[in-house]
């Protein structure tokens, strides 16, 4: 805080930014942009797409494995490798999904906290509003607080 909020503080009561603790939201992605983002998310889909299309591709190796002497080893190879680039082409689209959706349940929240703050600034600095402050120690609060309205009001 510098001069200029000083003055500001002895002006009168304003609910600014600077009368109450605002939290900042979270982006998804800080250095990367948005058109930066569609791009790896295409490429997260072309490789789960390529990823389901060798899985069709690999039909006719399974069915000649299992009718194989000693090809039920290489077909649980097979499977194990292809389930693993299966579940890396799903990694790379439900990971950044689910911290998309927990973000933005993170900043939804943030911002009705942000909201709260402000309501409650309005009312603590507003001269005719009743003090949000409740017993054991609200009371002691509260009188400090109509003790400051008064000084400010001077």
């Amino acid at each position: 805080r510098g001069a200029g909020s000083v003055l500001r503080r002895l002006s009168g009561p304003s609910a600014d930014r600077s009368d109450y603790w605002e939290e900042g939201v979270r982006p998804f992605a800080t250095g990367a942009s948005a058109a930066l983002q569609r791009k790896v998310y295409a490429v997260a889909c072309a490789n789960l797409c390529a990823a389901v299309v060798l899985g069709g591709l690999l039909g006719p190796l399974q069915l000649y494995l299992r009718r194989g002497a000693g090809g039920a080893a290489a077909l649980t190879v097979v499977n194990f490798v292809y389930g693993g680039i299966l579940a890396n082409g799903l990694a790379w689209l439900l990971l950044p999904a689910a911290r998309r959706v927990r973000l933005f349940r993170d900043n939804w929240a943030a911002r009705g906290r942000n909201r709260r703050r402000r309501r409650l600034a309005e009312q603590v600095l507003a001269a005719e509003a009743p003090l949000p402050f409740v017993p054991p120690h609200g009371e002691r609060i509260a009188r400090g607080m109509r003790a400051a309205r008064r000084l400010w009001a001077r």
